[in-house]
């Protein structure tokens, strides 16, 4: 009998907590459920999942045309044949709208999913429900890449980076989960890569170096956000597979346990998303606490940790190219790039943020090349290792494209 007062107590006292956590999630603006992450709390014309739905059939169309042209080397390297360029032409051709919807989604202010409420009744159906409008901004980031070299094979430098900006303004719209968000990082690599290859390749306008400049701006401070917004909203992926994906979840026995490591969920992306725009070494320090503080009982709350860390750390990549790409913007667009022997960051018109590796707190590492500026941070394991930008864990940055190989080697 006592040891069943004190469970009745200790399930009180837990599920008290609990809904004072959730409650206070609620008041401060934050998603509590995972119908407040859809597209009914904001504007159709507001919202990038709009102009996508229009989009996604011509999308998958196109991508189906052009599954050999993105499995292919020419594609990996961005050195389109002429068979392949004719290909991308005809594509635009025949979804002539296309481009302008993918624009239009671009422009919109936010991205919230477009599903009905039965979809928001677990964690399963929701990613179920959700996953085919993410495989949309993959198609859409690969054709925007496919139309970009087409464009710089035809001289069109502006046009290029144009298209760039395009993926980029539209990749830094996902941030409704934490696969959302990681999605859009990916595509923001895309961007950063087609960007740098295309200031490599030749002059640009000033108007063009302008935009560059101002985008990847707004996607360095939107990564920091978009991070952010994607901590609560795994809060509320949280707090409904809690509720509603356990077995056995609200049996009274079992239900001062359960409330218990839900509010050590809670407490722990708390403390998260309060530090998430501190320096990167910080943060990291901070992580492993908040993961060290969690009791060893509570095993699932303890397993996204690591996730989240991992997520961090490609945030961070995502913020030193975004920095790297500012930085060889600015060297290119000088007058005679070419003449200079070496870069003063602090002479590039910059803000001195801009310039500093977001690993280390050092400024940015920059080299002359024979073949152009090679602009990079020391990356996760905090060490110089030349430039090798290739490898995930080394460098991170721009660096100018190997030379085209020699008909007779090809």
């Amino acid at each position: 009998m006592v040891y069943l007062l004190l469970n009745a107590l200790w399930v009180w006292r837990s599920g008290s907590r609990l809904r004072g956590q959730i409650e206070a999630i609620r008041r401060s603006g934050g998603p509590v459920t995972l119908r407040d992450l859809t597209a009914d709390s904001i504007a159709p014309e507001q919202n990038a999942a709009t102009y996508l739905q229009r989009a996604r059939n011509d999308l998958k169309a196109a991508s189906r045309e052009l599954d050999d042209l993105y499995c292919s080397d020419t594609y990996e390297n961005g050195r389109l044949t002429e068979e392949q360029l004719r290909k991308v032409e005809s594509v635009f051709a025949v979804y002539p709208n296309l481009l302008a919807q993918l624009e239009s989604a671009a422009a919109a202010g936010t991205y919230r999913p477009m599903v009905d409420d039965r979809a928001t009744s677990s964690v399963g159906k929701f990613i179920e429900a959700t996953l085919p409008e993410t495989e949309v901004l993959r198609d859409a980031a690969r054709l925007l890449q496919a139309r970009a070299y087409w464009q710089l094979a035809h001289g069109d430098r502006d046009g290029a980076l144009a298209s760039s900006i395009t993926l980029l303004r539209l990749s830094r719209r996902f941030d409704c989960s934490m696969v959302d968000y990681l999605t859009g990082i990916a595509c923001q690599g895309i961007s950063g890569s087609l960007a740098s290859r295309v200031l490599y390749d030749g002059p640009v306008s000033d108007a063009t170096h302008d935009l560059l400049e101002h985008e990847w701006q707004l996607a360095e401070q939107a990564n920091v956000d978009g991070f952010r917004e994607a901590l609560k909203s795994e809060r509320a992926y949280g707090i409904t597979g809690f509720a509603h994906d356990i077995p056995g979840r609200n049996i009274w026995f079992f239900r001062a346990f359960w409330d218990g490591q839900q509010s050590a969920h809670l407490d722990a992306l708390g403390r998260m998303i309060d530090v998430a725009d501190r320096p990167y070494r910080e943060t990291q320090k901070e992580f492993s606490r908040i993961h060290q503080g969690i009791p060893s009982l509570y095993t699932l709350t303890k397993l996204i940790i690591p996730a989240v860390l991992a997520s961090h750390e490609a945030s961070t990549r995502s913020v030193a190219l975004a920095r790297a790409l500012r930085v060889l913007n600015a060297l290119q667009r000088r007058s005679d790039p070419e003449a200079l022997p070496k870069a003063d960051l602090s002479d590039l018109g910059l803000p001195e943020k801009a310039t500093l590796d977001p690993y280390s707190g050092k400024p940015l590492i920059v080299k002359r090349t024979p073949r152009g500026w090679l602009v990079y941070s020391v990356g996760s394991n905090l060490k110089d290792d030349g430039g090798a930008i290739e490898q995930q864990f080394e460098d991170v940055g721009v660096k100018p494209p190997e030379p085209a190989e020699s008909p007779a080697k090809q």
